[in-house]
């Protein structure tokens, strides 16, 4: 009898914790998304914590199933906002993200529109250019995974990188798409708070951006692929900026 009576309490302490859980989720997602603005958005998201925290509670009394009831309506509704927020094309983006990379393949080539070929002096001082390149498959010789590191061993960015016959290259880099004046934040990231950009570039600029300007720890690895992998990996990529933009 005390261990059944054990394994229940156990059982409405791990309900507990998945309510409370769910209720963070919950109020984040209306603090970083709900479009309302100061005040209003504390309140909302203030109500949605204290909602779960009170739902949490009520597991300790015989109300606990009709509370939780009504938790899981309000929850599901929440999710179908959720569901209904969608990116958007068309925003005052950052000069570095104002343009989508598009691909036109012709048999074994392909035309890349909107390659990104800034200069660099700072973050807030460079030189625009959006170039439309010209590429033969066939003429892929190598392929380097780019891990730029900032944030210690902890965190890094990856950018690859397709070099050609010509010495040319074009690399990629899938950021977030931020809008003019917007300060990135790794939490708001998990709420929908940015588009996604998948930025085609010549390598001087994506990667000197990364290594002098910000100062981060660049390092390139050559991979062990052949040119078929190779040719396949680039459609891909190109393929995915496609249907991207």
């Amino acid at each position: 009898m005390k261990l059944g009576r054990l394994a229940r309490y156990a059982a409405f302490a791990l309900l507990a914790v998945a309510v409370l859980l769910i209720g963070s989720w919950c109020s984040g997602a209306i603090w970083y998304r709900c479009g309302c603005e100061g005040a209003v958005r504390t309140l909302l998201a203030g109500a949605a914590a204290f909602f779960s925290v009170a739902a949490a509670l009520f597991l300790a009394t015989r109300w606990r199933w009709r509370v939780m009831a009504v938790y899981g309506v309000a929850v599901a509704g929440l999710l179908l906002w959720w569901a209904a927020i969608l990116p958007a094309g068309s925003r005052e983006w950052a000069p570095d993200v104002t343009q989508n990379a598009t691909a036109a393949f012709d048999g074994g080539s392909v035309v890349v529109s909107n390659v990104r070929n800034f200069t660099w002096r700072s973050e807030t001082d460079f030189d625009p250019a959006w170039e439309q390149r010209s590429y033969v498959l066939s003429q892929i010789t190598e392929v380097d995974l780019i891990m730029s590191y900032w944030m210690g061993e902890a965190i890094a960015h990856t950018i690859v990188s397709f070099g050609f016959d010509d010495g040319g290259r074009l690399a990629f880099s899938i950021e977030i798409r931020k809008e003019a004046n917007e300060v990135f934040s790794p939490i708001a990231g998990f709420f929908k708070e940015y588009e996604l950009a998948i930025v085609a570039a010549d390598e001087r600029d994506v990667v000197r951006l990364r290594s002098n300007v910000r100062g981060e720890d660049v390092r390139i690895y050559r991979m062990n692929v052949n040119r078929d992998s190779a040719q396949r990996l680039l459609r891909l990529y190109l393929e995915e900026a496609n249907n991207l933009a």
